[in-house]
Parts: C-alpha cells; sequence; structure tokens
C-alpha cells in the first residue's frame, strides 16, 4: 500500500471510527436476521422474488425490485448473484434494488456520495476516470475507483469501520452527534452546515469553542496536491420574465 493511500486510510478511518462502546450489538436492529428460505414476504419467498426479476415483463421486475429492496439485507446475496450472471434487464432492476437496501441506504441518500466516497475516488482520479466527457459516460470501472473502494476494504479489515452503526436508521447519531463531540471520533467529512445545525449553539450537539477546537482539513491526493472541495447541491431555478 502507498504512503497515500495509508494516509487517506488514516483520514477515513477516525472519521468513521466509533468506539466499541458506542457501536449498537446485536439485537438492537442493526443486523437483520434473514427469513427462513420458506417464508413468503407479500406472497413470495425471496428466491421467489429474484425469479421475477428475470421476467421479460417490466412490470413485473420493477414490483419485485421494490419489494426486494423493503425487505433488505437477507436478499443482497441473491441479488448480487443476479448483478454477476443476470441478463442486463435483470441486472438493472438487481441494482434498483440494492441501490435503497435496507435503512442507511434511505436515510444517507445522496450523502454517501456526497459528502466522503467521491472525495476519496477523486483523490485517485487522473483525467476523465469519473466521468468521461468524451462519451458522455461515467466511469465505473478504473485502477482509480478499485483504489478507492479498497480504502473501505481496509478500514473494515482492520476493524476501523463501524459497519453496524453505519447501517443503522440514523448513522450520523452515533457518528456526527456521539462520537465526534465526545472526542472517540477524530475526523468526519459533511458540508458547511454541519458547523451550524450538527455543532453550532444552536446545533443538534453544540460544542463549546467550536472554532477553537475543530478545524478543516484538505483531502489527501495520490495524484496531486491535497485538496479542497466544492460544490453546490442545488442550482435556484428563476423565470425569466420575473419581476424579481
Amino acid at each position: 500500500m502507498s504512503r497515500a493511500v495509508s494516509v487517506v486510510s488514516s483520514v477515513l478511518a477516525v472519521a468513521v471510527l466509533a468506539a466499541a462502546q458506542n457501536a449498537p450489538g446485536e439485537g438492537t436492529g442493526f443486523v437483520p436476521k434473514p427469513p427462513p428460505p420458506e417464508e413468503k414476504i407479500q406472497g413470495r419467498t425471496i428466491t421467489e422474488w429474484v425469479g421475477l426479476l428475470k421476467s421479460a415483463d417490466s412490470s413485473d421486475r420493477n414490483m419485485a425490485a421494490s419489494t426486494l429492496g423493503r425487505i433488505g439485507a437477507p436478499a443482497v446475496p441473491a441479488l448480487i448473484e443476479v448483478l454477476q450472471t443476470g441478463s442486463p434487464e435483470s441486472r438493472a432492476s438487481a441494482g434498483t434494488a440494492l441501490a435503497v437496501v435496507g435503512p442507511a441506504a434511505r436515510s444517507w441518500g445522496g450523502g454517501t456520495w456526497e459528502e466522503g466516497f467521491r472525495h476519496v475516488w477523486l483523490g485517485y482520479a487522473n483525467s476523465n476516470e469519473i466521468y468521461d466527457p468524451a462519451d458522455g459516460k461515467w466511469v465505473v470501472k478504473s485502477a482509480g475507483l478499485l483504489k478507492a473502494l479498497q480504502v473501505y476494504e481496509t478500514l473494515a479489515k482492520n476493524g476501523w469501520l463501524t459497519v453496524d452503526a453505519l447501517l443503522a436508521p440514523n448513522p450520523w447519531e452515533p457518528i456526527k452527534y456521539q462520537g465526534f463531540p465526545q472526542k472517540t471520533v477524530a475526523v468526519v467529512t459533511g458540508g458547511d452546515w454541519q458547523w451550524e445545525f450538527d455543532w453550532g449553539p444552536n446545533g443538534a450537539t453544540p460544542i463549546e469553542g467550536l472554532l477553537e477546537k475543530v478545524e478543516r482539513w484538505l483531502f489527501p491526493s495520490e495524484v496531486g496536491d491535497p485538496f479542497a472541495f466544492s460544490g453546490t447541491g442545488r442550482i435556484l431555478g428563476i423565470f425569466s420574465q420575473s419581476p424579481n
């Protein structure tokens, strides 16, 4: 592992490091138990719902994807198998289900990409590794993307990534509202709003002396200098003939 990879791993590790005493254990709702294979959910077993992903009827595939997304973690192994072996249509439906599987996906929404993963990827990305303007497509296979995924793999293997807490219905609570103010989490990623709404005087968990105790860091990079990132989450649209 290169020095740059190690730096990124270290920075991200402390960003999600919730101490063991803060990480909920089994039986608290974080680790779903798979239903028996024969148990029917909305009239079908998981195997039967997965089978519908292979249907030629798009409405069947859509219904199966929606149901499997609500079933969550117990359906993940079968969905991954479809991604690996299915037709293009069934793979697309399986991907739709996986995109919303479990409570964390619905809770985090775009934050998973906007407040963490893309910055790790950018730290390894040479020109056009994330988006290729030549053909107008997102890059889903590259050396940079693989290295970014390996950062998370390293975190998990070393016990630095609290997967259970991240799968919680409100994953930001044990990380941003507990671990960070209590100094068991050293680094987090997020937008400038967290200075006001998370830790400001009127925020969810105020930190006294915030501007003296909390600092901003540049994101580390293997392909260039450490960098800052700025972006707009929404674009304001104004009617061209509006008087204001």
